[in-house]
């Protein structure tokens, strides 16, 4: 709706300008705005897994209590990985990692993990692992904090679906 409004407006500023263009300037937006389109699908179909590709997802909620001189706006970075190994002992790994938000001396991440893991385990296990990282960058007399916890082995969800699991760190 908002490209089609914008390209309202440019063909009625165009149209107003220069009668005798706007038809071929309306053009060339319509086929830069397909085009435009065009890539954004093209983008899509290279992400959507191959029929018969386990689809599903792990989340795994981190909570940090901040008990160090960590500066109160200082946000810490969270990183989640899942690790599987199927029946062939063929190794497959996913990696996500975000900024978390922060509410006092407590920050908290959550980290959806999608996966589509040919050959996976349907019967096997997802292990979900967890790292917090702080970095002192410019600030003088600070250090920079880390800190990683792996989850209890989880059951490999089904196919569409979501195992969970929270992992609680202190730095």
């Amino acid at each position: 709706m908002k490209r089609l409004l914008t390209l309202a407006a440019c063909a009625a500023v165009l149209s107003a300008a220069a009668p005798s263009r706007a038809d071929e300037s309306v053009q060339q937006l319509v086929d830069i705005l397909r085009a435009q389109s065009a890539e954004k699908t093209a983008v899509k179909e290279r992400f959507t897994p191959a029929a018969g590709v386990k689809v599903s997802q792990v989340q795994i909620t981190v909570k940090i209590n901040i008990r160090s001189d960590i500066p109160a706006d200082a946000k810490p970075t969270c990183s989640g990985y899942l690790l599987h190994n199927n029946s062939n002992n063929v190794s497959f790994q996913e990696n996500a990692t975000m900024i978390s938000t922060r509410k006092g001396a407590t920050a908290t991440c959550v980290l959806t993990i999608p996966f589509a893991w040919p050959d996976a385990n349907l019967a096997g296990i997802v292990y979900a692992n967890a790292s917090i990282y702080w970095g002192a960058g410019q600030s003088s007399g600070l250090i920079n904090r880390s800190s990683s916890r792996s989850a209890v082995p989880l059951p490999m969800p089904p196919e569409g679906g979501t195992a969970k699991t929270s992992l609680d760190f202190t730095l």
